[in-house]
């Protein structure tokens, strides 16, 4: 293993840790890649860091802006290449920290390209760009799901084979590391909700069940369960 294939272990192994990510700017840039250092450090800095003088963080803000504008597409192009996970049309992804974590993703391919993309990169979020049912339960299913903090699959409409995702969703601890799920527009019923509120372990920032019509007494329950995690259209 290469020192440079090491240093990126490191930061896949370690998601959370800015450290890693910094390690890997000061290699990069001794090897002739400053910009891209440059590039982490800023939006390392930016994620997490303090700033007595806003000026400074305006200032850096402009310049993470205008390197992720210039350079952004020469970094994702070698996983937009063909067979690569992010080939697909309705792929792209967003860096955060200097790496790409969120990605966009039809289901199927997440399940068929998910090795290859969380061996080349740190990502912690999926939004699902289109997926039935059972591709999205392929998704729930996938060795590699654990590694995700954040699920969106809002705007999908399946019928009564909704259901089916749902309870393979909130089965068994499945949610246990997952702390942001989006789930707008997707017209979730009685008994998705009742399958929510029993899932084991599941303790999230943020639960998106906007766009559905919920009664008073189940929003009543989701807050019971989910406190101000919860975020629903309250009945008019």
């Amino acid at each position: 293993m290469s020192d440079h294939d090491a240093l990126l272990a490191g930061v896949l192994a370690h998601p959370d840790a800015d450290l890693p990510r910094l390690v890997y700017a000061d290699f990069i840039e001794e090897n002739g890649d400053a910009t891209r250092a440059e590039f982490i450090r800023a939006q390392c800095a930016l994620t997490g860091g303090y700033f007595e003088d806003e000026k400074e963080r305006a200032a850096l803000e402009l310049r993470e802006r205008y390197l992720r504008e210039k350079h952004g597409p020469a970094w994702l192009a070698p996983l937009k290449m063909k067979g690569e996970p992010l080939f697909t049309p309705r792929s792209h992804g967003l860096f955060r920290r200097g790496f790409v974590e969120c990605v966009w993703m039809p289901a199927a391919w997440f399940v068929a390209k998910a090795e290859k993309l969380f061996a080349r990169c740190p990502v912690n979020e999926l939004r699902v760009t289109m997926g039935s049912a059972t591709t999205l339960i392929d998704v729930v299913q996938s060795p590699h799901f654990h590694r995700l903090t954040t699920l969106d699959v809002s705007n999908r409409s399946w019928s009564n084979s909704r259901n089916d995702f749902i309870e393979e969703l909130t089965g068994g601890d499945t949610l246990t590391d997952l702390k942001r799920l989006r789930l707008r527009g997707c017209n979730l019923d009685g008994y998705d909700l009742d399958m929510l509120c029993r899932a084991r372990k599941f303790d999230p920032l943020e639960l998106d069940l906007s766009g559905s019509a919920i009664t008073p007494e189940w929003i009543g329950r989701l807050r019971d369960a989910f406190g101000d995690a919860l975020i629903c259209d309250e009945p008019q």
